[in-house]
């Protein structure tokens, strides 16, 4: 389905059949299932010559999460619980980089193309947050109010450079995964 000028795909099938024929374009969307029920994940970058394409969810996660505490870390949540919830035919096309997790939160500078508060680290901005609009993130379409969500925390780095703390004492913030999809030519 097309809407304003990008296509919508509720089929995992036809979505990976359109990027093999570089047929998905950035914000493209694919419609599919994940912790929360249906889930939206955007077309955030796309390699050609890599074969792969990084989608990150459209919308925040409904529960707030912290990075890390004494009974949670959020690496590992997203590469056990939550990436259980995503559909089998998702997870085997993930492509996961030597040393990395399947799921993962953007980084400062796939978001910003920049990296101010962490150490440097190696990257590019992806085209999907160019746009400013597309940086700010509710839970919902029809959310009304715009959500603080964790930015990956480089190497190195205190999440605490990236957190506020609630009026409530905590550091609780959205969470926005990604994963990044190989993608084999037709």
């Amino acid at each position: 389905m097309i809407l304003k000028g990008k296509f919508v795909f509720d089929n995992f099938e036809e979505f990976m059949k359109a990027a093999a024929d570089s047929g998905v374009r950035i914000g493209d969307e694919l419609i599919t299932k994940d912790i929360d029920g249906k889930a939206k994940f955007v077309v955030a970058d796309v390699d050609k010559a890599a074969g792969h394409i990084a989608m990150v969810r459209k919308h925040c996660l409904k529960e707030q999460r912290s990075i890390r505490n004494e009974n949670f870390d959020l690496f590992e949540w997203l590469n056990c619980e939550y990436v259980m919830s995503i559909p089998k035919k998702i997870r085997k096309a993930m492509m996961i980089p030597t040393g990395q997790m399947a799921v993962d939160i953007p980084r400062e500078i796939e978001v910003f193309g920049k990296n101010e508060y962490g150490i440097h680290e190696e990257g590019h901005q992806w085209p999907y947050f160019k746009k400013t609009k597309n940086r700010i993130c509710t839970v919902k379409s029809d959310d009304e109010y715009s959500h603080w969500w964790w930015c990956g925390t480089p190497t190195g780095a205190s999440a605490a450079h990236f957190c506020r703390c609630g009026s409530y004492g905590a550091a609780d913030l959205y969470v926005r995964p990604r994963f990044i999809l190989a993608v084999a030519e037709s």
